[in-house]
Parts: C-alpha cells; sequence; structure tokens
C-alpha cells in the first residue's frame, strides 16, 4: 500500500473518530434533551397586562405548562424580557455553550388565553401543554416540538427543520403546517382550512371526529398515502364535509385515521 493510500485512510479513521467524540460528547451526554443538573431559576417580571408574546430563542428549552398563575422563569443569563408595542418580547442572546441544562419556563392558570404567541426557536426542545390562544406560530430550525392539549381559536402556524413534530389532542382553527425534516405526529380536531406540506420523513395525522366531517384534497409525493388503511393512488379529493385539508406530499409515508 503506497504512502498516499496511507495517509488518505489514516484522514479518514481520523476524521471518522471525531465524529464519533462529537457524537458522545452532545448526543449520549445530553439524552432525550433533558437536563441532568439544572442552574437556578430566576423570575422574569412583566408590567403589562398584555397577552401577546413574541419569543426567539437560541439553544434554550421551551416548557410552557399549566400552574396556579401566570410566571415567567429562567436559568439561562442569556435570556432578556422587554415590553414594547403592546407586546412582551423575549430574546436569547447567541452564545455557545457545551450545557444543556438551560430553559426558560412559563407557567398560565387553566383559563389563561394568549391572543398571539409567536415562538422562533435555532436549536432547543419545546414542550407546551395545557395552552389556549388565538394565533399560535411555531418556527423552528432544528429540535423537537412536542404540542399537548392544545386549543388554537384563529390560526396555528408551524413551520418544521429538522427535528420531530408532536401535537397530542389538540383542536386548531386553520392549521398551516410545514413539516420539514423529520417525523411528524398530529392527533387533533382540525377547523376551517388547513394546509398541510409534507417534508421527509413519516406523516401521520389522527383526526379525532368523523373522517366524513372533512374535505381532503391531495397531491402525491413520494411515498404510499392511506385513509383509515386505503391506499390513495393519484392526485385526488376524498370526503365532501365543511373542514377543508390540503395536503402536499414529501419525502416518505402519509397516514391519516379518524374516529
Amino acid at each position: 500500500m503506497n504512502n498516499k493510500k496511507i495517509k488518505l485512510i489514516s484522514f479518514i479513521l481520523i476524521f471518522a473518530l471525531i465524529l464519533l467524540t462529537v457524537y458522545i460528547v452532545f448526543v449520549l451526554n445530553n439524552k432525550d434533551n433533558k437536563p441532568d443538573k439544572e442552574d437556578p431559576y430566576s423570575n422574569l417580571n412583566i408590567q403589562s397586562n398584555t397577552k401577546a408574546f413574541d419569543i426567539k430563542l437560541d439553544s434554550a428549552m421551551l416548557i410552557i405548562e399549566e400552574g396556579n398563575k401566570f410566571t415567567i422563569s429562567t436559568n439561562n443569563k442569556y435570556i432578556s424580557l422587554t415590553e414594547e408595542d403592546n407586546k412582551i418580547k423575549i430574546n436569547e442572546k447567541d452564545h455557545f455553550s457545551f450545557k444543556n441544562s438551560s430553559a426558560l419556563r412559563i407557567t398560565v392558570p387553566k383559563n389563561y388565553n394568549f391572543t398571539d404567541l409567536n415562538i422562533v426557536s435555532d436549536s432547543g426542545f419545546i414542550n407546551i401543554e395545557n395552552l389556549k390562544a388565538d394565533r399560535l406560530s411555531l418556527q423552528l430550525k432544528a429540535g423537537s416540538l412536542v404540542l399537548n392539549d392544545v386549543i388554537v381559536n384563529d390560526k396555528l402556524t408551524i413551520i418544521g427543520g429538522a427535528g420531530t413534530i408532536d401535537v397530542t389532542n389538540g383542536n386548531v382553527n386553520n392549521l398551516n403546517l410545514n413539516v420539514g425534516v423529520g417525523n411528524c405526529n398530529i392527533s387533533a380536531i382540525l377547523k376551517g382550512n388547513s394546509v398541510i406540506e409534507a417534508g421527509v420523513g413519516q406523516l401521520n395525522i389522527d383526526l379525532l371526529d368523523s373522517i366524513d366531517n372533512y374535505k381532503i384534497k391531495l397531491t402525491k409525493g413520494i411515498g404510499d398515502i392511506t385513509i383509515n388503511d386505503t391506499k390513495i393512488t393519484d392526485n385526488n379529493t376524498a370526503f365532501n364535509g365543511n373542514k377543508n385539508i390540503s395536503l402536499v406530499g414529501g419525502i416518505g409515508p402519509i397516514s391519516i385515521t379518524s374516529k
């Protein structure tokens, strides 16, 4: 074996070792995106009664959950809060960190209703539970999204990046979903006019009411589309209900089920 081949093989082995080391440090040591040890939290106080929020996060996790009162807290020194233009603006300054324990936590009382909640996340995990909003917008570059027991009255927008999307027990009006790269599971009642663009990965839609309530316009991509286990072979419009879904296939299988 000549010297050039030996050098090439050595370079490949070193590069593979570097990738393995990075994987161990960033993935295995931070399994499930959960912090091993969190720094103390401090409250971010607000003076306004507005229910409109803009949240921009770099790498911090976002957790929104039901609580006894409205609170905002964080253990990330790069997160700041301002009040302007009749909105609460929460921003995480760009920074580099090896830690995976940074989070923004928001608790909301049972009957609290956001008017506008806009969330942009570059690389963090988002978990939202028991939330009501008129308009909810989520834009993800990388990271996982979990929505559980979410009611959206006017419009829900989800722009996926690289990561999984899971919506369970939702009640949503006018869903606009662009999946991105990664598996997506939607379990919800979809009202109004919904537009869904599948990305790369598996898309599962479980409609929590009768399929006869829907009118579904299908545009096939690469991968099978099934509705209640019936395979759809061509671009088609199925059913004739008053809830509209326009679905554009991507790369990967799509399954639609209903009650």
